[in-house]
């Protein structure tokens, strides 16, 4: 089930989530140069941030990369047609760029005399007013391969490339650096490289030689797979065309679970099969860049890329019938997707595919299995059959590569990152650049050039008898273990089977004279997935015992202040009032790095492949969260990565996990005045507390179980009140007729609102003459961001977060204080009366 934890930003438009994406987007632009250093071309301007068919689209997918680049810059396609109609996004049609309400959005408009005015006013639009100069000035800062420009952009306070040196240490013999080291090995070896796509290769050979629904019952049970969800921080194990999530029960906390679901759409949300938006259109021709690359370096010419995208996307249209991805943001989603069942229930009520096999043979042992989606399991069910065994496979085809793509070797990485870097103008999104890219992998992934590779003396040849292995713990064979850590080691009479990866690695190695940059890259893509060895590497590296100090005693302070909050509510009886308090008082305060650590001396990367390291790190992480949940307090386990630049809460646990990723830049200094730290940082804290008392949080108790504890009269209150703000926002028009999604944002809305009010009451508490302009400006700025057009539109559809400029001016105009702080009147736009207010906890 997609239901990790709440994070401050998730797939978010000023730091993509929150800064995880950002993170990925800002190396893949780093890539993106030195990969045109080898081929003469300047990249056009893309995509990332500089602070990982219809038939039109379908048919385009099966020309070269570059026909593709062009049909989808040209917006052709029959799905973007119907949307550019629907939503007022054609060319055609004037667009209307002065309906933002009640405030336009500067990441459109900033700089143009015609919409934004000249002079910036606190009573219009304080986000404005605060970051006018920032944003006039964001769009130099835009580097190839950017799609937002933001002051949390920079929060990190420890440099990514930093990580190649504390690994390269030999006078560091921990297992931590051992295992650091074991894993960059594989990442910068063309050998280790080269095995890892002939790994990966062997589940599309196997499922050839599938001819009957019993031997493809076999194959989903024998051939699972994992994959890591970027957007969501999470890693789920594949079964055919099922999805496996690992993890606590939702009602016993003490329990281990697996749950079955849909594998993540590849057109995001079930409404673009019905009607595609641009968003659905783009989703699509990006996918069918990736399986074309895809089959390529599988060697798999044999195979079309259209045909098996077109009807993979039917296949999921049909199990997805009757349910809507919207549905995800009702109150009772939770309940309704909580369906306990035993293995003998799968096999009764879903007869023909192998639900209850794949449960007997699951890699990972649990307690307790979960139908998530019996609507997706039944239709599923249903489709399953002998008649539908060629599309079925194909399905399952097209879903390993593109789930596996960037798992299987570094150039594998690189590439579905760059293309999923978006060239975003307005509404027609369109793929990055590629085109000098493309000429070599044209060249490089040709029959004549496969064929060529395969004979020359010491070729790595694919071996069509190797045995898929569903042990990610199994080394590669004994040739690749001998593999170096030194990208020259292997090349020349070790050529890979894809050869394109030697020229990128050698652009990377001469890049800026930064040959350091694949292992420090590779290194961040490791701890996204398993966090231990990296963090414990840096815990060791920085002195951050002051600021750990005073993060934990910001956090004790807020979480003290909330109970007046709490207190004052009027709406709240005594009895769900003495409940909230007891869960604030018990939650768990995360900060900076893990207090414990795993032992980390059983565990070995050595001689693994590419694919057989991020496989493994993968299932390592799934263990240690399990094994988390079997022995509590052994380990301090983490949702993610504490180096995020991101902080979240955890409604499992019951838990804030504030990442020393954020603790720089514009969130914290240590000679802070209190009026900054509590208008950055403070307003973090208080966001990730404010998790637990948001629509979602408030179903679970302080414990992490999902158990109400509310009176019937309290919960129905706390639901007009949520119902006011989904209204609100519903209401709001963020740009070209376009309103917000008011059930998609209603959680971030809540934490947002209550996190900004709970630091402000506390640095009240804590100086009651605090400078509250200075508090006030400085959540402003944490919020400063200019997006790319299209990336607006895409978070607007997509974000459960607001638009930055919504997050600060919907948050601080619910409080007295800013409007007597800055002069605000009624009638000004920043003026919002006391029975208008949208804050659920006032």
């Amino acid at each position: 089930m997609m239901f990790p934890f709440r994070i401050l930003a998730d797939k978010m438009k000023v730091t993509g989530g929150l800064l995880m994406r950002r993170n990925n987007k800002q190396l893949i632009a780093v890539l993106l140069a030195a990969a045109m250093a080898f081929t003469g071309c300047a990249p056009a301007a893309s995509t990332g941030d500089a602070s990982g068919t219809g038939e039109t689209a379908s048919a385009a997918v099966a020309e070269t990369l570059q026909a593709q680049t062009e049909e989808t810059e040209a917006g052709t396609s029959e799905q973007e047609a119907a949307s550019e109609e629907e939503y007022a996004d054609t060319k055609d049609t004037p667009v209307v760029y002065d309906d933002g309400t009640p405030w336009l959005d500067t990441s459109l408009y900033v700089g143009d005399p015609s919409f934004m005015p000249e002079e910036s006013s606190a009573a219009d639009d304080f986000y404005y007013y605060v970051n006018k100069e920032y944003l006039e000035n964001a769009e130099a800062n835009f580097t190839a391969g950017s799609i937002v420009v933001s002051e949390l952009g920079n929060a990190n306070p420890f440099d990514f490339t930093e990580y190649t040196a504390l690994i390269d240490d030999e006078s560091n013999t921990s297992d931590a650096a051992r295992i650091m080291r074991e894993i960059t090995t594989a990442a910068t070896s063309q050998k280790a490289n080269a095995k890892g796509v002939q790994e990966a290769s062997v589940f599309l050979t196997d499922l050839d030689q599938v001819e009957t629904l019993d031997q493809l019952s076999d194959f989903i049970v024998s051939h699972p797979y994992y994959m890591f969800d970027t957007e969501h921080y999470t890693c789920y194990q594949i079964y055919g065309l099922s999805l496996v999530s690992y993890g606590k029960d939702l009602k016993d906390i003490t329990k281990t679970s697996a749950g079955f679901d849909s594998i993540p759409l590849i057109l995001k949300d079930t409404s673009e099969y019905e009607k595609r938006t641009s968003i659905g259109a783009n989703e699509e021709a990006n996918a069918g860049t990736l399986l074309t690359a895809g089959y390529r370096w599988m060697l798999r010419y044999d195979l079309d890329p259209s045909g098996d995208l077109a009807d993979t996307l039917d296949v999921e249209q049909r199990y997805m019938e009757g349910i809507d991805s919207q549905d995800a943001y009702a109150m009772d989603y939770l309940e309704k997707a909580y369906n306990p069942v035993t293995k003998e229930d799968l096999a009764s009520t879903y007869g023909a595919y192998p639900f209850s096999r794949i449960a007997e043979n699951l890699t990972h042992d649990v307690e307790i299995l979960i139908d998530y989606s019996p609507a997706f399991c039944e239709n599923l069910n249903k489709m399953y059959t002998e008649e539908n065994l060629e599309i079925l496979k194909k399905a399952i085809r097209v879903q390993y590569v593109l789930n596996t793509l960037q798992l299987m070797s570094f150039s594998g990485y690189y590439y579905a990152n760059t293309i999923r870097n978006f060239d975003y103008d307005r509404y027609q999104i369109t793929v990055s650049d590629t085109s000098s890219l493309d000429s070599v992998i044209e060249a490089a992934t040709s029959e004549e050039a496969g064929a060529q590779y395969a004979t020359e003396e010491g070729a790595v040849e694919v071996d069509a008898g190797m045995e898929y292995s569903v042990e990610p713990a199994e080394p590669v064979e004994e040739e690749a273990a001998e593999a170096s850590t030194e990208m020259t080691d292997d090349q020349g009479d070790e050529a890979s089977v894809f050869p394109y990866h030697d020229q990128l690695l050698d652009a990377i190695e001469q890049s800026n004279g930064n040959k350091d940059l694949l292992t420090a890259i590779m290194a961040d893509a490791s701890a996204n997935i398993y966090y231990e060895p990296l963090t414990q590497l840096v815990a060791e590296k920085v002195d951050s015992a002051r600021m750990k100090s005073d993060v934990e005693e910001m956090c004790a302070n807020i979480i003290r202040e909330y109970h007046g909050i709490i207190n004052r509510q009027e709406w709240l009886s005594d009895e769900t009032k003495a409940k909230a308090i007891e869960k604030i008082d018990s939650m768990t305060v995360r900060t900076l790095f893990p207090d414990k650590y795993s032992d980390l001396s059983g565990l070995s990367f050595e001689g693994l492949s590419y694919y057989g390291v991020f496989q493994k790190l993968i299932d390592t992480s799934i263990a240690a969260n399990l094994d988390s949940i079997r022995n509590p307090g052994q380990v301090d386990f983490w949702p993610a990565s504490p180096l995020l630049t991101n902080a979240f809460y955890s409604p499992d646990d019951n838990s804030i996990n504030i990442c020393y990723g954020i603790m720089g830049g514009a969130c914290y200094s240590a000679d802070a005045e209190p009026e900054l730290n509590y208008g950055a940082i403070g307003t973090v804290i208080g966001h990730e507390i404010s998790h637990a008392f948001d629509p979602q949080g408030a179903l679970f108790d302080k414990e992490g179980n999902m158990s109400s504890w509310w009176t019937d009269e309290d919960f129905a209150a706390f639901n007009k009140r949520i119902d006011k703000m989904v209204d609100y926002f519903n209401n709001m028009v963020a740009f070209d007729g376009l309103h917000m999604n008011g059930p998609m944002v209603k959680g971030e809305v809540s934490a947002d609102v209550t996190g900004l009010k709970a630091s402000l009451e506390t640095l009240l508490a804590v100086k009651p003459d605090a400078d509250l302009e200075t508090f006030y400006r400085q959540y402003a700025s944490l919020w400063a961001s200019k997006n790319k057009p299209g990336y607006d539109y895409y978070c607007l559809k997509t974000d459960e977060h607001p638009l930055g400029y919504q997050r600060v001016n919907v948050s601080v105009m619910q409080n007295e204080s800013f409007f007597e702080t800055f002069g605000i009147r009624e009638g000004d736009k920043m003026y919002m009366a006391p029975e208008d207010r949208i804050a659920i906890w006032e």
